[in-house]
C-alpha cells in the first residue's frame, strides 16, 4: 500500500495539519499533528490520493475527525501599592502575559466576572492620591478568544492601593 498527494482541510483558516511520513504502508498508525493559534473544536479532513493497493488498484481516501485547541491561561503577576502620602497619585502594578492579547477592566466597588465585568468595569487602571486603601477588582479579557478570561476575584489576587498619612512634624 501506497500513498502520494496529503492534502488537509479545515473548518477554520487558521489551522493546518501536518503529517508524516509522507507515504503510507498498510497496518502502521500514522499521527496528524494539528497546528494553529485558534482555539476551539475543528473539523480537520484528510485526504489521501493515488492510494494503491496490494492489487496495484489506485484508490483515494478521505477521513476527519474533530480536533479540540484548549485555550490557554494568562500569567498574571501583580504588586500592590503602599506608601506615604506626597500628593501625587499612585496605583498598583499589573504584568500580564501575554501583554498584546488583552483588554483590561477595573473596578473599585464591584467584583467583575463574565457577566458585569464591561458594565460595572472601566478600561481605566484607578489611582489613589488621599490617605486610605482602596481594594481594585480586574477582569482580563482575551480579545482573540484564545485565552480563559481571568477574574482576579476567582484567585484571591485582588489588588490594593494603600496611601498612608503623612506624619506632621
Amino acid at each position: 500500500l501506497s500513498v502520494s498527494n496529503f492534502t488537509t482541510s479545515s473548518s477554520s483558516g487558521s489551522v493546518t495539519a501536518v503529517s508524516s511520513p509522507t507515504a503510507i504502508t498498510n497496518g502502521y498508525k500514522y499521527t496528524v499533528t494539528v497546528k494553529g493559534t485558534a482555539a476551539g473544536t475543528f473539523n480537520v479532513g484528510l485526504k489521501a490520493g493515488a492510494i494503491k493497493d496490494n492489487s496495484n488498484n489506485t484508490n483515494a481516501l478521505t477521513t476527519s475527525s474533530n480536533v479540540t485547541v484548549d485555550k490557554l491561561y494568562f500569567t498574571v503577576s501583580k504588586t500592590d501599592y503602599s506608601g506615604t502620602y506626597d500628593g501625587a497619585s499612585h496605583t498598583f502594578d499589573l504584568s500580564v502575559t501575554p501583554s498584546d492579547d488583552i483588554e483590561i477592566y477595573y473596578s473599585t466597588s464591584a467584583k467583575l466576572y463574565s457577566t458585569n465585568y464591561s458594565t460595572d468595569g472601566t478600561t481605566t487602571k484607578p489611582t489613589r492620591t488621599d490617605a486610605g486603601t482602596s481594594t481594585v477588582y480586574y477582569y482580563i479579557v482575551s480579545k482573540s478568544g484564545n485565552y480563559t478570561n481571568y477574574s482576579s476575584d476567582w484567585y484571591g489576587n485582588n489588588a490594593t492601593i494603600t496611601v498612608a498619612q503623612k506624619e506632621v512634624t
